[in-house]
């Protein structure tokens, strides 16, 4: 079992305030009508990379952990991270004995960064933010991630469904108890 205990609601209630579900996406349409929508979807997915990385160094302050971080903590702190940014977000954790490692598969139906999407107007112009969000969330935790999309909402599907197979870089030194 991982070492994090729940968070109080007003640590999570902090967390929300920093950073909100989403983010403020309007500079990205005065960087597409200047520099066009490659430069555009370009920056707004490196920043989104980048706000995922800070989301998580802030989750994990308040979680009192340090990196590096076993597989059970990396899942818990996703677990946390999907329920304070993405709520609604159903998550199944499997343990593959074959292939080691842990697999999670994250089914978004409410996705606040994709109705922010449609909102602004981008319509499907621009790759989803929230899988770049992710990377930076793997990068906090200094775990490997393949995260593979499975179903798109923005191409019709109920839902967003991704598996994300995880597991610890073999140079990583497991956490001591």
């Amino acid at each position: 079992m991982g070492a994090i205990r729940p968070l109080p609601q007003e640590t999570e209630d902090a967390l929300r305030s920093k950073f909100g579900t989403t983010a403020n996406s309007r500079w990205v349409l005065r960087v597409a009508a200047r520099e066009g929508w490659r430069e555009a979807n370009r920056a707004y997915l490196a920043a989104m990379r980048e706000r995922g990385a800070e989301e998580m160094a802030a989750l994990m302050e308040a979680a009192g952990i340090g990196g590096p971080v076993s597989l059970d903590d990396a899942c818990l702190l996703l677990e946390t991270a999907l329920s304070l940014w993405a709520s609604g977000t159903t998550v199944k954790r499997h343990t593959p004995h074959r292939t080691g490692g842990t697999v999670l598969e994250i089914r978004v139906v409410n996705c606040p960064v994709y109705a922010e999407l449609q909102r602004t107007g981008w319509h499907g112009v621009t790759a989803c933010g929230n899988w770049h969000r992710r990377r930076g969330w793997y990068d906090a935790l200094g775990i490997i991630a393949e995260d593979t999309l499975l179903r798109e909402k923005k191409w019709g599907y109920g839902a967003c469904v991704a598996r994300v197979r995880l597991r610890v870089p073999l140079n990583a030194v497991e956490p001591s108890l």
